[in-house]
């Protein structure tokens, strides 16, 4: 080969390279500027100016690669029995009169289907901070800071006061997340003039300057609440749900415990959910005698992108539209059932501590987590009770608790939280007292497949690559309310169906 061949393929592979790098470097760049779909962003609030209550970082909670030991005959075994059981229950529900009513929300909202300058905004809530006036607004808004400032500059709020209506300036307010692509939950902030002393009864976001098309929202007064005599004491947030959701058998279990630990309000929030799901929790609602709210969540994901459906804008609204009904809320999801002990009910629990920390002090009641895994040895004879009670199929728990505010659950106070979490009140009134309990006052029983999760808090896996391996105990904790629950009017609604 000549020089000069040599000379040429030399000068066409730098070129190849260059134009490689060039396009990688576009490639780079566009990710970076824009977040491709299922992008996850770190979102503590340290470097965010709209952030005031950054996250702390986790150490625990890692996955780790799926071994040989899982999924292993125990979890093949739980699944195929809750796959028995939701068949079970779906023929039920095809034969009753329940099958696709409609679900009846609780108002006309929802998120709009087109966004208002990139904001997407659910509901609104008069609230007063350092004794000024505020109309708060939940929204999904983008996570970019460089973005929301330009939006903050062309965007009013226009609250209607039933006389007259003003237009005033917003903030935003973000809930910082771990888990955080385009869209996050944001408090936006409507500014009261402070002479305004008219009762707001809706609010809009626009373009300032403009005055149509508004997509109105109610105000719901937070200063005007019943009597403590009058509200409810435990109101029990579940949600978002959506369509690829169809778990029957957990859903009826969630709310025969659930109804037996002195809940008293529901609030579920839907997206898509199939129509098995709607109907059982009508259902539950109508037969099994339960105060029950639904609200229409229909998150577009494909415009947002945000994180777990919205869960936790849904948390806020939870909280918030609790404020003028009930003392304490608590968000659990169809597999997490907070135990006190002593067979005490929630109800109890949340008096107990009340009183001993002193009523308007108590922030919120902080319970640590464990598993009861599909992949641990089941009670065989309870995989074949329909509807399946998990409860009582699963006894054997990994031996060791998860730090807390590590997959935690938490019992809030609806007068003293001002912003919530996931596994923790993010804000709370000052002076205001965050209990962590230990587990012999209150757990979260956690029922579900196991395989890859790391509990940092005992330095291992919870299905280690040799089954017999695996640290666990029995326990009977909610297993001996099993009776109890199998008498519950919402189990006994779903048994005499069809």
């Amino acid at each position: 080969m000549g020089p000069k061949i040599l000379q040429h393929t030399f000068f066409l592979l730098v070129i190849l390279g260059t134009a490689v790098c060039t396009v990688m470097v576009h490639i780079i760049l566009i990710r970076k500027s824009k977040p491709h779909r299922g992008a996850v962003l770190i979102l503590r609030g340290a470097d965010h100016p709209y952030i005031r209550h950054p996250l702390p970082t986790l150490r625990a909670g890692r996955r780790r690669r799926q071994n040989r030991s899982c999924p292993n005959k125990y979890d093949r075994q739980v699944s195929n029995a809750l796959k028995r059981s939701d068949q079970f229950i779906i023929q039920k529900l095809l034969r009753s009169a329940e099958y696709n009513r409609t679900i009846a929300y609780e108002d006309d909202s929802g998120f709009p289907t087109a966004p208002v300058n990139d904001l997407f905004p659910y509901s609104a809530f008069l609230v007063t901070r350092d004794d000024v006036w505020h109309v708060d607004i939940i929204a999904l808004v983008p996570t970019d800071y460089g973005r929301l400032s330009k939006i903050q500059k062309k965007t009013a709020c226009y609250v209607d006061v039933k006389t007259f209506t003003f237009s005033t300036t917003i903030a935003f307010n973000i809930v910082a997340e771990h888990m955080a692509p385009h869209y996050s939950t944001a408090f936006v902030s409507c500014r009261y003039p402070p002479r305004e002393k008219f009762i707001p009864v809706r609010v809009a976001l626009g373009t300032t300057g403009t005055r149509k098309d508004f997509g109105w929202l109610r105000v719901h007064n937070t200063n005007k609440t019943m009597r403590n005599d009058q509200k409810s004491l435990l109101t029990l947030c579940v949600g978002p749900v959506y369509g690829g959701y169809n778990k029957l058998s957990q859903i009826v279990e969630f709310f025969a415990y659930y109804s037996i630990m002195g809940v008293e309000h529901y609030r579920v929030y839907l997206g898509n959910a199939s129509s098995e799901v709607e109907t059982l929790l009508n259902v539950i609602k109508l037969r099994g005698n339960l105060s029950v709210s639904f609200h229409l969540w229909n998150v577009d994901t494909n415009s947002t992108r945000v994180a777990l459906h919205g869960q936790m804008a849904a948390i806020q609204d939870c909280i918030y539209r609790s404020k003028e009904s009930s003392e304490y809320t608590v968000h659990a999801d169809f597999d997490e059932y907070l135990v006190p002990s002593n067979s005490s009910t929630l109800a109890d629990l949340v008096i107990k501590f009340e009183k001993a920390t002193g009523r308007g002090k108590l922030a919120s009641l902080v319970a640590q987590n464990w598993f009861f895994c599909f992949e641990y040895p089941p009670v065989q004879s309870a995989l074949w009770h329909t509807p399946l009670m998990l409860s009582r199929a699963l006894i054997a728990r990994e031996r060791t608790p998860w730090e807390p505010n590590i997959r935690s659950k938490y019992i809030a106070s609806t007068s003293t939280t001002i912003v919530g979490g996931v596994h923790r009140v993010a804000e709370a009134a000052n002076g205001s007292v965050h209990v962590h309990l230990p587990v012999n006052s209150l757990v979260v029983n956690h029922y579900r497949r196991c395989c890859g999760l790391v509990n940092e808090n005992a330095q291992q896996a919870l299905v280690p690559d040799e089954p017999e391996q695996a640290d666990i105990v029995r326990d009977y904790g909610v297993y001996m309310l099993g009776m109890h629950m199998l008498t519950s009017p919402v189990m006994q609604a779903v048994e005499k169906l069809g």
